[in-house]
């Protein structure tokens, strides 16, 4: 899986995965559109780049689950996200369930 978002509400998840979902689930990387976080490693795991890599990352890393850790952001911009979730045809989550 991908976790959208490589700050705190994204680490937090992280940790939650790898606590209580490690036999079910892989965090296989981030994607966050601040460019300087790409290649960075957040608790072992490495930002592979922005949302506009969302759709290439997804593919070429086998993915099949995406969640959007990024409970501040609202409107037209997590909508847009959301979007670009949508073109890979991949089980999206978000806080507030799937997507």
């Amino acid at each position: 899986m991908l976790i959208i978002g490589a700050g705190d509400a994204g680490a937090m998840l992280l940790r939650e995965i790898e606590r209580y979902h490690i036999a079910n689930r892989q965090v296989v990387g981030f994607i966050d559109d601040d460019k300087n976080k790409t290649g960075k490693i957040l608790l072992g795991v490495k930002v592979l780049g922005t949302r506009n890599e969302l759709v290439k990352i997804a593919s070429e890393k086998g993915i099949d689950e995406i969640i959007i850790a990024m409970p501040s952001v609202k409107g037209k911009e997590i909508k847009a996200i959301i979007n670009i979730c949508k073109e890979t045809k991949l089980q999206t989550y978000n806080f507030t369930g799937t997507i």
